[in-house]
């Protein structure tokens, strides 16, 4: 009896542990070729239309010509340098660079900027360090005098840095940003290039050895600590802060042991940060070790109040290709 009371406590507790089922994959077929023919990845546009379908795909058939399926149209017989457009499938992470030209940011004749659009004035500032525009919205770190900084918003918000900012990071539609704060006791961009020649080597040889960290400050007030060599970024939904070292990357401040330092890799994160799955070129993995080829431009919607992942993949059934449309609810 006894014996029998311990296997069942070490069975429930097994059970007790056992790691959540995997959510589904669901497949539906887009497009399935003749026999022969084959789908020229490099050539066809996979940022998906209206109906998730991809842009144009590019066919190469059996006797050597090619053709195009386009808003559900297709024209056969053509050559490759009529099918040979120019690409559209970089989706790799872009990132988002300063704006020197816009509505937002005017240089007045004391060497001082404006910040103003029609509607408001945000205010006059000695100097704008980074400034990002998104159609009527922008973000800014700008300064005072010599040692107070602040991040500034068109949404009202000016808050003030602790510490010399290094660089901004924002996401697409500028909802979220995180200013990477230096050691404020260090000089600036302009006492640095006034050094001699040693001194900077001196300098940037101390940062080497002993300068590894930085305090990274969000838009929502948190704050975290990376190492100063990180790429930081925004996941593709524009949500969660990400860090990437060589061998882990960080959401939000939690570590994950994976290597996704590749330049051209994204991250796609779930709304409350526990679930995640990476893309780079033609490949892609899940936090749960499921990794798949042959992907084509994975892209986030809302469906049921649920956001999904979808992709495009092309597989093999009875040697005939086909298109299919992936998708993972989170």
């Amino acid at each position: 009896m006894k014996k029998l009371l311990l296997l069942t406590l070490y069975v429930c507790n097994i059970l007790h542990r056992a790691p959540a089922q995997t959510p589904r994959i669901e497949y539906t077929t887009v497009l399935k070729l003749n026999p022969g023919e084959e789908i020229v990845n490099l050539l066809s546009c996979w940022k998906p239309d209206g109906n998730r379908m991809p842009s144009q795909i590019v066919i190469r058939t059996s006797n050597n010509t090619y053709s195009t399926i386009s808003n559900g149209l297709r024209k056969n017989n053509l050559t490759y340098e009529q099918v040979a457009t120019p690409a559209c499938n970089d989706n790799a992470y872009k990132v988002q660079k300063d704006s020197y030209s816009n509505p937002f940011r005017h240089l007045l004749p004391n060497g001082m900027y404006s910040i103003h659009d029609e509607k408001k004035d945000y205010g006059t500032y000695d100097n704008i360090h980074s400034m990002r525009v998104s159609g009527n919205r922008f973000v800014a770190v700008v300064s005072e005098g010599k040692n107070k900084y602040f991040f500034l918003d068109s949404e009202g918000q000016k808050i003030l840095l602790d510490g010399r900012p290094e660089s901004l990071i924002t996401n697409e539609d500028l909802s979220r940003s995180a200013v990477v704060l230096a050691d404020e006791k260090g000089p600036t961009v302009e006492e640095l290039n006034n050094m001699p020649k040693n001194e900077q080597l001196a300098f940037f040889e101390k940062r080497h050895t002993s300068d590894l960290t930085r305090k990274v400050w969000l838009n929502d007030g948190s704050t975290f600590t990376v190492q100063r060599k990180s790429r930081l970024l925004f996941d593709v939904s524009g949500r969660h802060f990400i860090e990437i070292q060589p061998q882990a990357f960080y959401i939000d401040g939690k570590p994950y042991q994976r290597n996704i330092s590749g330049a051209r890799t994204q991250l796609f994160v779930n709304p409350d940060g526990t679930d995640w799955a990476w893309f780079s070129d033609i490949y892609m993995g899940f936090k749960n070790n499921t990794n798949f080829q042959n992907v084509f431009h994975p892209f986030l919607t809302t469906e049921g109040g649920k956001d999904c992942l979808n992709w495009f993949t092309v597989q093999k059934e009875n040697t005939v290709s086909v298109l299919k449309l992936g998708q993972r609810r989170w």
